[in-house]
């Protein structure tokens, strides 16, 4: 099991526990990896998501726009390989049960 799912070694999904403050349900983190001057991995909130749909949506749709892909097939190949990614990653994650559908 995982504790987060890494896509192309440039983003990193991770679980956010509920808490006091988020209340309600676990929220998915789309976080951007990032390295410090000492390269140092640290990891860049993007955006919390309160399902599996939207944050891969949003990856997607953030891969896509600083790929330059443009053709129509590229497109299709690319949004098919990062929602199988995603996908693969998300049955291996350490807690699959508290995941959002």
């Amino acid at each position: 099991m995982i504790d987060e799912i890494v896509i192309d070694a440039r983003y990193a999904i991770t679980l956010c526990e509920p808490t006091k403050t988020l209340g309600r349900i676990p929220n998915l983190v789309l976080n951007e990896i990032k390295f410090t001057k000492e390269n140092e991995r640290v990891l860049a909130v993007i955006a919390h998501y309160p399902t599996r749909v939207s944050l891969v949506n949003d990856l997607i749709h953030h891969r896509i726009y600083r790929s330059g892909i443009n053709s129509i097939s590229a497109l299709v190949e690319e949004t098919k390989r990062l929602a199988e990614l995603c996908e693969k990653g998300f049955k291996d994650f350490h807690s699959p049960n508290l995941l959002p559908k």
